[in-house]
């Protein structure tokens, strides 16, 4: 099984909070980062993050951190809308040091952590059971 790195040219990976996502555009061969946006947790943030990497040359993949949570909506949408996505779980994290933390920060963990992976799973779609809940 191929790793992420070698079936796309650029991830994005992204960190989802209840009222906003940020996402860390990175080339796939590299892991270099080219860019990272904060939008809001809603259709129209949605539709801002897509833009922000549509005119992008290469195959992209999302890489969500938690797609049963706060990820969810994003993951939803971005499949309707024709883009491949995956779920990462919580990437490791180095001990804080004087508080550094940021979502630009975990966004870019998210994408560069994903680049190694095999095992990244596809969201599954939920249909019946959300409808239930």
């Amino acid at each position: 099984m191929a790793i992420l790195a070698d079936t796309v040219d650029l991830v994005i990976g992204v960190d989802p909070h209840k009222h906003t996502h940020t996402a860390a555009l990175v080339a796939a061969d590299t892991g270099k980062h080219h860019d990272s946006r904060t939008a809001t947790a809603d259709p129209a943030g949605f539709a801002e993050l897509l833009d922000f990497v549509a005119g992008r040359d290469g195959s992209r993949c999302w890489v969500i951190e938690g797609c049963g949570s706060w990820g969810r909506g994003l993951a939803t949408w971005l499949q309707a809308n024709g883009e491949d996505v995956r779920e990462i779980d919580s990437p490791r994290r180095p001990a804080r040091r004087m508080g550094k933390k940021t979502d630009d920060i975990d966004a870019l963990r998210v994408a560069r952590e994903s680049l190694g992976r095999e095992d990244l799973a596809t969201p599954r779609n939920t249909g019946d059971r959300d409808a239930l809940a």
